[in-house]
């Protein structure tokens, strides 16, 4: 069972990172909301080459992660991506909803709730995964713009169950 729990973890985290909402009820700076977004469309798309590739435009060289224990860097980030393309068959779902906007200089805290629902490899078998998480991402302010520092799950929850739908992206 822990061996099934690293993928999910890895997803949860992957996720997290792309979350993406409407931002400007909260506040939310104009850069930060855009590269949500963006990061929003390639997870849909299952996109795992432009989400590698947001996530180096987005994120400083020392990023860091931390979800659900899983302490993560830049590259560990990166090698998650590129699992989650090999794992994902189809995204059936992914809402994602800003909850919440802390700025303070040059620094922004950006609370988000994403519920998603995807089809997937995971232990061998195809699985429908139902996903709902809460995380907490820190941006920083630098001269290239606002990056990515942090990502911190909040909380998290994972259903899956055996799928035998049709097959197909």
């Amino acid at each position: 069972m822990r061996r099934n729990l690293k993928p999910l973890a890895v997803l949860l985290a992957t996720c997290a990172l792309f979350s993406a909402a409407s931002a400007d009820r909260h506040g939310t700076p104009k850069e930060i909301a855009e590269a949500y977004a963006k990061f929003q469309n390639a997870f849909r798309w299952n996109s795992p080459v432009a989400l590698r590739n947001l996530v180096y435009d987005y994120s400083t060289p020392d990023f860091t992660s931390n979800y659900g224990g899983l302490r993560g860097d830049l590259y560990m980030e990166v090698e998650n991506v590129i699992q989650m393309g090999r794992m994902v068959e189809k995204v059936r779902r992914a809402d994602l909803a800003i909850t919440g906007v802390a700025i303070h200089g040059q620094t922004c805290q950006v609370t988000v709730r994403m519920n998603g629902q995807f089809i997937g490899q995971m232990g061998g078998k195809r699985q429908l995964v139902t996903m709902n998480m809460l995380s907490r991402d820190t941006w920083i302010k630098t001269t290239a713009g606002w990056k990515i520092k942090h990502s911190h799950g909040l909380s998290q929850s994972m259903t899956t169950k055996p799928y035998s739908g049709k097959r197909g992206r």
